[in-house]
């Protein structure tokens, strides 16, 4: 059975632990090539729900398209990996870490109908057909509440683990601004071709690149807290992002900030990011990060609860092996 990742520009919302205050089953996910229902006079094996003479060998495989959904309320864009086998069964993840799983039911000529589900997280079951013309396939689904969404011009591209897709979606140019008293804005470039797997064999990958002061940096997504974050190590301060997308190109989450002086690690300062561009933009120049007095006064009474402290502290330490195996 040919198993593989098929990675597809897809709109699926963040999960109920983001930020935005969403609750469970309420993120679309838009997944590639999902099923709709059996069509009649189809034979459905009870196991999977797929004919048992149905085959998807011509569709199987990766790819990379884009996608719209409305499950929200609202239109909202992103990516999505997902692994179509040659028994028609699939499953998939997207950029906002729901999952997917489910079956092409039937098929007619180049269109295949079948049904899917989400994960806790986002939306639900949806109804899905999907249009093969040969180089590129193209999607429409929609969910039992009645919102839709489309994938279109889905191609084929190289296969990557799901932890591999996810930490790929953070290339290119950004921009980080939160605020402590006065607001600050940080701007990052993350390299598409530094993604790497450490340690070996983990299936956990980071992306590097630089701030704008030329400093190296190191991101990627975390499984194990279902998000994304970027450390940023300096000589006076170390600089932890953790986020999700709210969009496309855009993020929310957490900023921290540790200072050398004092030792102690501050709490969550709400942050926003924006993709300025998918490749690398930023013009370096040599620069130290300087913080006023009072902002300083303020992370150092304002501390960290010792919960925080510790799973900050744990993040921060995988982090800085990633950075260090640099």
């Amino acid at each position: 059975m040919k198993k593989q990742i098929v990675f597809i520009s897809a709109l699926v919302l963040t999960s109920s632990s983001s930020i935005l205050a969403f609750g469970a089953n309420e993120f679309p996910w838009p997944m590639f090539l999902p099923a709709i229902t059996g069509a009649a006079g189809v034979s459905n094996d009870g196991a999977t729900g797929v004919s048992s003479d149905l085959t998807c060998s011509g569709i199987a495989g990766c790819y990379s398209g884009t996608l719209s959904d409305n499950c929200p309320g609202y239109w909202v864009g992103g990516k999505v990996g997902v692994t179509v086998n040659t028994d028609c069964t699939f499953s998939g993840i997207s950029q906002y870490g729901v999952e997917i799983n489910g079956a092409f039911t039937s098929k007619q000529g180049d269109i295949f109908t079948g049904s899917a589900t989400t994960d806790a997280n986002g939306c639900g079951q949806f109804s899905i057909t999907c249009t093969d013309y040969g180089s590129s396939i193209s999607c429409d689904y929609q969910y039992a509440n009645g919102k839709t969404g489309t994938i279109r011009s889905a191609y084929q591209q190289q296969c990557r683990s799901n932890n591999q897709y996810l930490t790929e979606t953070l290339a290119g140019s950004w921009i980080f601004s939160y605020t402590i008293i006065s607001t600050w804005v940080d701007y990052y470039d993350l390299d598409v071709d530094s993604v790497a797997e450490y340690p070996i064999g983990s299936n956990e990958y980071s992306i590097y690149g630089d701030d704008q002061y030329g400093n190296l940096v190191v991101a990627g997504y975390d499984p194990d807290y279902g998000d994304y974050s970027l450390y940023d190590p300096g000589s006076v301060i170390d600089q932890l992002f953790t986020f999700n997308y709210t969009n496309t190109d855009t993020v929310a989450g957490c900023y921290y900030q540790y200072s050398h002086s004092s030792g102690a690690w501050s709490n969550c300062f709400p942050m926003t990011g924006t993709r300025s561009s998918t490749s690398r933009i930023l013009n370096i120049t040599p620069h130290e990060y300087i913080e006023t007095e009072e902002e300083h006064r303020l992370l150092v009474e304002q501390g960290s609860d010792n919960l925080t402290e510790k799973v900050i502290l744990k993040r921060l330490n995988e982090l800085r092996d990633r950075f260090v195996a640099k």
